[in-house]
């Protein structure tokens, strides 16, 4: 019978979570496409080093797999939007131009 050497080799790592600051800043840039600056400091973060911070914090790969996830989610929302105002245009504009 094989036997495994490392068995958490195969295992599911847990996803490390984000702290509140980190999960504010990508909401910020997100949804309000701020300036890393302006989310950074709106986040908490110092505002003395809030630019760079911000920066260091968007590179962990927890944070930037998460701003992943929230910039999918808000395309697709979007693009919803986007498409129900293109129908009521074609239905209803009072222009060719439209």
């Amino acid at each position: 019978m094989a036997t495994l050497k490392n068995v958490n080799a195969i295992l599911p790592k847990k996803p490390i979570e984000l702290n509140k600051r980190q999960k504010t800043l990508v909401d910020i840039l997100v949804s309000e496409g701020c300036s890393v600056e302006e989310a950074s400091k709106r986040a908490g973060f110092k505002e003395s080093s809030a630019t760079s911070q911000g920066y260091q914090t968007l590179k962990k790969p927890h944070v930037a797999e998460y701003m992943y996830q929230q910039i999918q989610e808000s395309f697709g929302i979007n693009s919803l939007k986007a498409q129900n105002t293109l129908v009521k245009l074609a239905r209803n504009a009072k222009s060719e131009y439209v």
